[in-house]
Formats: structure tokens, sequence, C-alpha cells
């Protein structure tokens, strides 16, 4: 009877304590994807952030940094993709709408990236 007892109780604690692990392990691999860009390691970093994309999908942020390492990279489209959706994943990232802005105008789509550096201006102002 009290395996019976036991078994659900540490089933249903390794459950509720799994999602404060899952931050630690991010966030030790944005540390890392932020030392390998810091490192010049562009290809490391596009990994890292991908691995964390693959463990919480709607991270916004890590799209972020994902889109500066394909930025670094020269790989402006896959970029622009992911800046994209950082904003579709959250609105108010300014700084999703300036990255988008940089590399549009790198692609020489003057005309878009103005409206993306805009739409950044409006969100910090706001």
């Amino acid at each position: 009877m009290r395996t019976r007892l036991f078994l659900p109780l540490v089933l249903a604690a390794a459950i509720f304590t799994a999602q404060p692990v899952l931050s630690q392990n991010t966030t030790e691999l944005y540390r890392q994807g932020n030392a390998a860009r810091e490192a010049r390691n562009f290809s490391a970093a596009e990994q890292i952030f991908r691995t964390i994309i693959s463990l919480e999908p709607n991270n916004a942020n890590a799209y972020i940094a994902l889109g500066v390492a394909l930025y670094d990279q020269g790989n402006l489209a896959e970029a622009i993709t992911n800046y994209r959706t950082a904003i579709r994943l959250d609105p108010n990232l300014a700084l999703a709408y300036y990255n988008l802005g940089l590399a549009l105008y790198g692609q020489r789509n003057l005309g878009e990236s103005i409206i993306g550096l805009t739409q950044r201006e409006i969100i910090v102002l706001s």
C-alpha cells in the first residue's frame, strides 16, 4: 500500500520541479550562446539559440538572439524571419523591430527598413 502512495508522490514532485530546472538550463544556454557570439563563433551561437527555441518555442527573446547570430553570419533572410517571429510572439519588443530594420536595410529594402525602425520608435516612446 505504501508503495502505491509513494510512487505518485515522487512522480508529482518530478513534474512540478521540472520547470525551474528547464529555466536554469536555458539561462545557462543563453550565457553560452552569448559567450560564443562574443568569441565570434557565430555558428556555435546559432546552434545554442536553436536549442533554446526547441526547449521554449514561444520565447521571443530566443528568436531575437538567433536572428542576431544569423545576421552576424550574413544570413539576413533567415535573421529577418526570426525577428518577425519574435514580433509575432511579443509585439512589444523594441529590439526585434530595431534588428528587423537593420536586417532589412542590409538587404537594401529601405522602405520596409524605415517602417521597422519607425515601429520600434513608437514602442520605445509608448
